[in-house]
């Protein structure tokens, strides 16, 4: 052979043919979603209302293109970057993929500059996210597929803070491990997950949301008894970890509350408090945002009963006594006391000990009941005047009675237990059965019973009172609700009621003209908390004597007559009862009362915003409450007008 100098080697006789050549036959290696270079199936998760899927890399430079799938021409890809979009924004209630699945395929392939090509076949699920109908709406919703492949929808609202980002249903790739082999345990794989912002109407640092509750009931037996709430702590590859129960702890006031919107026996809604920066919020800062793990729901099979633990009453499960399931009790005051009192409580975990002290009270404290007079009151057979307290199983329960005053004026004037007297008085277990107990220390009897109902309408938009009047229908935008309203008075007073908004259990209302907060005691609040941007209208003004407030008269004492002269009833015994029906209305406020009386003098249930100082309502039980329509204060017998509501969902 010759070499490039010319120079001859004539000399060689072999003869070999070799052939060289500079071209790449290797296949490219494609990095997908996984981040596994040469992976050939992935998998992808995407919200709604997203074009943007993934971007592609691949181990060489390359030529991005699509070369099949089912739903193949739903995608583009740039041959360049490898970024993948949808052609069309994918929508979780309007399908579009073949199968009306919500699970997109595609095939991507990478080309190199020899023409060597790898492929990798991707699915992208669609997930829904929460969305309103309107811009004005203060609630969302939320849609989902149950196990009957059926496409349903739920509500889910914020109280007191906003969403971070987007709100969503997801579901876990693998079922959640029963490390603690619970017996007739079930827990879904459906999550909740969302972050939230607190607003300035936040109090304490409290942030709340309420989610109905179908897809976590659609998937766990439905042959269990109580419900417990779960929130769930991932890695960083998605699989959980551990799983820890969240149900509402009065000690605290954080946690999840089930309710029975439909009285069907069955859970509907689910209301959750979280504070910023305790445990459930995972940067553990207080910063104005709570980081919150996903959520989801179990159910379980348990037994439990009423027993006593160091002479305190306490309700659990004789044999799971440490599972933390939610628990319903419901208080009644079934013997009055001569004076007007109040019936408090306060909770305790089942290895607390303690003595019940000033502290104690003040820090957990709560009010549940209030009485009437036993003589001289107005009709009240068809109220209803109960209470009922959420409770985790194993706790304990102490009763107070608060004699002739009010836990708030001995909390504010006095600072030992020792100093209230004989105006406080622990309750002591004088009846006990399984599921009942009576209670009482020489005032009122209480009686608490172990319910096996959840908590109804009534009972949701009533969590919010304890020292004042407040009906909370936050957790209930987006529902229309329907009820009726009683009315009935000992007082010749004929005082009106209304309501007014609120934005927090302070009391305080947007200013109409500045947008700003003032709080009761603040100059301006009785005209702010007055103005019609301010009111809450779908009651009206509630009065026993104008026709105009009344739909239909229940009963009067015997002899009375009904004369009617510019609309109104010129002659009407004191004590009659009336009810009103409350037409179909939609409202997502939290609203408070206001009464004026024959003097016109206008009283708040915020002390504070009166100009005698003192409160002018006192709660009776869940949506029921009494006037004091003198100024202050006149006899404190809080029955010279009584008003209980009961709604339903229309």
């Amino acid at each position: 052979f010759d070499d490039s100098s010319s120079n001859s080697f004539s000399g060689i006789k072999d003869k070999t043919s070799l052939s060289f050549t500079t071209d790449d036959v290797v296949d490219p290696l494609i990095i997908g979603p996984s981040g596994i270079a040469g992976d050939i199936e992935n998998q992808i998760n995407l919200k709604e209302n997203s074009v943007h899927i993934f971007t592609f890399e691949a181990d060489e430079n390359v030529n991005w293109s699509i070369s099949g799938g089912d739903d193949s021409t739903d995608f583009s890809i740039n041959e360049t970057s490898g970024r993948l979009v949808f052609n069309i924004v994918p929508d979780f209630e309007t399908p579009s993929d073949i199968d009306k699945n919500r699970i997109h395929e595609v095939t991507i392939r990478a080309t190199d500059y020899f023409n060597n090509f790898s492929e990798q076949y991707l699915s992208v699920e669609i997930e829904d996210i929460g969305e309103k109908e309107n811009q004005t709406d203060n609630y969302y919703k939320l849609s989902y597929v149950n196990s009957q492949d059926s496409l349903n929808e739920e509500i889910f609202t914020t109280q007191h803070g906003n969403l971070v980002e987007d709100v969503g249903f997801s579901r876990l790739s693998n079922p959640i491990t029963n490390n603690d082999h619970l017996e007739n345990f079930s827990i879904g794989q459906t999550t909740l997950d969302l972050s939230l912002n607190l607003d300035t109407t936040s109090i304490n640092d409290a942030v709340e949301l309420s989610a109905g509750l179908g897809p976590f009931i659609d998937e766990i037996s439905r042959d269990n008894n109580y419900l417990s709430y779960y929130s769930l702590s991932k890695n960083n590859f998605g699989e959980v970890q551990s799983i820890k129960p969240f149900n509402y702890d009065p000690r605290t006031s954080q946690g999840a509350r089930f309710y029975d919107l439909d009285n069907n026996s069955s859970a509907d809604i689910v209301h959750v408090r979280y504070v910023d920066g305790e445990e459930e919020d995972i940067d553990l800062e207080i910063n104005g945002t709570t980081k919150l793990n996903p959520t989801t729901v179990a159910s379980v099979d348990l037994k439990p009963i009423f027993g006593i633990n160091n002479s305190i009453l306490q309700v659990k499960d004789q044999d799971d006594s440490d599972f933390q399931a939610a628990l319903n009790l419901r208080a009644e005051i079934i013997s009055k006391a001569e004076s007007v009192n109040q019936i408090g409580y306060l909770v305790l975990n089942p290895n607390e000990d303690e003595e019940i002290s000033y502290d104690l009270i003040k820090n957990r404290g709560n009010i549940l009941l209030s009485n009437l007079e036993r003589n001289g009151i107005p009709d009240i057979t068809d109220i209803a005047i109960t209470k009922d307290i959420n409770l985790i199983n194993g706790q304990k329960i102490v009763l107070f009675e608060i004699v002739d005053d009010t836990l708030e004026s001995l909390l504010e004037n006095y600072s030992s237990i020792d100093e209230f007297g004989q105006k406080f008085n622990l309750l002591e277990i004088k009846n006990l059965s399984n599921s009942e107990a009576e209670l009482s220390n020489g005032g009122n009897v209480v009686s608490i019973s172990l319910m096996d109902e959840l908590g109804n309408i009534n009972n949701l938009i009533s969590n919010e009172m304890n020292d004042n009047t407040i009906f909370d229908f936050s957790s209930l935008a987006g529902r229309y609700l329907k009820g009726i309203v009683s009315l009935t008075r000992e007082s010749v007073d004929d005082s009106k009621i209304g309501f007014y908004i609120i934005k927090n259990s302070e009391g305080a209302v947007l200013d109409p003209n500045t947008g700003d907060l003032i709080n009761p005691g603040d100059p301006g609040y009785k005209e702010a908390a007055l103005d019609a941007e301010n009111m809450f209208t779908p009651f009206e003004i509630l009065s026993t004597r104008d026709i105009n407030a009344i739909t239909q008269v229940v009963t009067n004492y015997d002899g009375a007559s009904e004369v009617i002269a510019n609309n109104i009833y010129t002659s009407i015994p004191s004590r009659s009862k009336r009810d009103k029906d409350i037409q179909t209305f939609s409202e997502d406020d939290l609203i408070a009362p206001y009464a004026i009386n024959s003097s016109g003098n206008t009283f708040f249930t915020f002390e504070e915003a009166n100009e005698d100082g003192l409160n002018h309502f006192r709660n009776f039980g869940d949506g029921a409450f009494g006037l004091e329509s003198s100024l202050n204060g006149g006899d404190k017998d809080f029955d010279d007008l009584i008003v209980s509501f009961n709604f339903e969902l229309a």
